[in-house]
Parts: structure tokens; C-alpha cells; sequence
């Protein structure tokens, strides 16, 4: 049986993987992968593509968890010969990972376009899959260039890239996502543990990913200065590319020569706003009064939001720290794609 299989194998990938990842760094397998990533791409730090490896083992690739994920499509799943373009992003490290997953889950073949940006890892990984079982070997095929043949595609891109893809793939069964950012609220009671949680929801993967916080949602009267001060220091941990930091200096430049106020951390710029989309390295602040208020926020600008920690949103609660491990069921857009896939059945 095809699910059987697939649970079988994932799970015994996410297992050698970490074990892998476990092994000294002279003997590591991931360690030549590590580096040829790095010099391709220097936002890809080994430490952040690490994390990116551990949550995916944790999250994605476990027996129990991959069971109760596919349960409700059970009746569905089966292999097939029908194929599945899938246009990955490459703001962070495996960000098309869940969409290869879930495109496997429901026994299609998967024609992957990775972007030049994060071209290196995913062919590691399944070349790990097809060490297992030779058989996934021939059910992931990688392209270079896109063609408008795929009846069913699911891409993610900016939003000019978005537009892109709609116009290509127009009449064609597609999920194309564009550009989302996320938020975080606070209600000043916050603790340490809390502060030290949210610096990694703004800095990990150098708040690139749509899922990494921009905007803070601060009650009236908070005292930022403090909070921010405490959040550069955390996110020390996870701020190490060049190219980051070349960016960071360049967008303090920028403000000060716009007359913008900010409040620096060291490592990030803090700018009272109500804007989601800013320049990486610059993360707004906005306020509020009554928790109502959040609810209209939340209305007006849904389209644009992938998550909210800290607030329940689209039925999913993120505690501080964990923005950046989603579970299976984190739907990318709140769009399911096991759903998406099978019920044309």
C-alpha cells in the first residue's frame, strides 16, 4: 500500500538525517552540502541550515505525525502517474520542502523548479530518500526551466512572481502564493523566556520567510527601548551574513537620510509603522489599546498575513520561539494542499 510506503520511508529519511546531522563536522554528510550551500547563497548560514534540517526531522518526518496527517485522506491516497510542478522560493533554506512532501503524500510524481538561491539541499536530501528506496529516485524530477504543459502546479515567489505565474498557468488546477509577512502581539507581561522566543521569531533565517515576525503589536505605554535592547542581544545567535549586515547598515543609512526615527539594536532597526512589508533588517511597531483592536488588524490585512503569534489566527496558537516550526498541518496561506490534490479524485 502507497501510504504505507510513503510513512515507511519519510520516516526512516527523518531518522538518518539526524543522524547525519549528529555526526562530528569532519565526517558529517551534510557537511561538504553545508558548505557548497553557503558559498552559493552566504544568508544560508550552516547554523541556520541546521535548524532548518532539525525542524523538518522533527515536525515533518516522524511516524506518528505522518499518520494522523494523512488519516483523514486515507480513502485518497494511492500512487499515481499524473505529475506536479512545484516552483519552490529561496528566502530560506528547503522553504518547498512541506509542498514536496505533500505532493509525494498524495502519490503524484513531483517536477521541481528550485530556485538558484537554495539549489543545493533538497538534491542532498532525496538523494538520502533514495538511498532507503531507490524508488523515489524516479518520482522527483528537478527542471530548470518552466513550462505551461503541468496541469497542476503550486508555486510561491514575490508578488510580481506571483502575477508571473498566474498568466503562465493560467486555466491550470494552481496554488500560487505571493508575498506574505507575519506578526507578533505582545501584552507587556512578557517574561524572559517570552523576549528571548520572539528575537528568534524576528531573526531566524534573517526574518526572511513569511513566517518571520515584522511587525510587533505593542500595547500602549510599552517600553521599547528595553525590549529591544534585549531582543538584539538574542538575536546575536542567528544574525551572522554578511550580506545581512551590509543591508542592515544601508537601511540605517537610509532612515537617517529620510529623517526616520528608529531605534537600533545593534543588529536590527525598530520603526513605529503598520506596515508588514519592510526591508530585511527593519521591523515595525505598532500599537494598540483595546484588544478588539487587533481583531480589525487582523480583517484588514488578512490577505498579507501568514501567521500572528501569541494570538489565535486561522485556528492555529504560536507560542514565542516557534514561529519557524510549523507543524504538517501549518497550511502555507491557510490553503490545504492535501485538499488541493485529491479532491479532484
Amino acid at each position: 500500500m502507497y501510504q504505507t510506503l510513503f510513512i515507511d520511508d519519510l520516516s526512516r529519511l527523518g531518522k538518518l538525517i539526524e543522524t547525519h546531522l549528529s555526526e562530528e563536522k569532519e565526517r558529517g554528510f551534510f557537511l561538504e552540502t553545508s558548505l557548497k550551500a553557503y558559498r552559493l547563497n552566504n544568508l544560508f548560514t550552516p547554523i541556520l541550515q541546521r535548524e532548518a534540517l532539525f525542524a523538518i526531522c522533527s515536525n515533518y518526518l516522524q511516524r506518528d505525525p505522518l499518520l494522523r496527517w494523512l488519516a483523514p485522506y486515507s480513502h485518497l491516497i494511492r500512487e499515481r502517474e499524473e505529475q506536479v510542478l512545484i516552483v519552490m522560493a529561496g528566502n530560506l533554506p528547503l522553504v518547498g520542502f512541506h509542498d514536496l512532501l505533500s505532493v509525494l503524500a498524495a502519490g503524484y510524481r513531483a517536477v521541481v523548479k528550485l530556485s538558484t538561491k537554495d539549489s543545493v539541499l533538497l538534491p542532498a536530501i532525496l538523494s538520502l530518500l533514495g538511498e532507503i528506496r531507490d524508488y523515489w529516485r524516479g518520482r522527483v524530477q528537478f527542471v530548470e526551466e518552466l513550462l505551461p504543459s503541468h496541469t497542476i502546479v503550486i508555486a510561491t515567489g514575490g508578488d510580481s512572481s506571483a502575477n508571473y505565474f498566474n498568466t503562465l498557468f493560467s486555466g491550470k488546477r494552481r496554488v500560487i502564493r505571493g508575498s506574505r509577512s507575519s506578526a507578533a502581539l505582545l501584552r507587556g507581561d512578557e517574561g524572559e523566556k517570552e523576549i528571548e522566543g520572539l528575537s528568534k521569531d524576528l531573526s531566524l533565517y534573517h526574518g526572511m520567510g513569511c513566517r518571520s515576525v515584522s511587525l510587533l503589536l505593542l500595547p500602549t505605554g510599552y517600553r521599547v527601548e528595553q525590549l529591544v535592547q534585549r531582543l538584539g542581544i538574542y538575536a546575536s545567535k542567528w544574525l551572522e551574513s554578511d550580506t545581512y549586515f551590509n543591508n542592515y547598515r544601508y537601511q540605517k543609512a537610509l532612515l537617517g537620510m529620510r529623517g526616520i526615527q528608529f531605534i537600533d539594536s545593534g543588529n536590527m532597526l525598530f520603526v513605529e509603522s503598520s506596515s508588514l512589508a519592510l526591508p530585511i533588517s527593519v521591523v515595525a511597531i505598532g500599537y494598540w489599546n483595546e484588544i478588539e483592536e487587533i481583531d480589525r488588524f487582523i480583517e484588514r490585512e488578512e490577505d498579507k498575513l501568514q501567521a500572528i503569534i501569541n494570538y489565535r489566527f486561522r485556528g492555529e496558537e504560536i507560542d514565542f520561539g516557534e514561529s519557524q516550526t510549523p507543524s504538517l498541518w501549518s497550511w502555507a496561506d491557510g490553503i490545504d494542499i492535501l485538499e488541493f490534490l485529491l479532491k479532484f479524485d
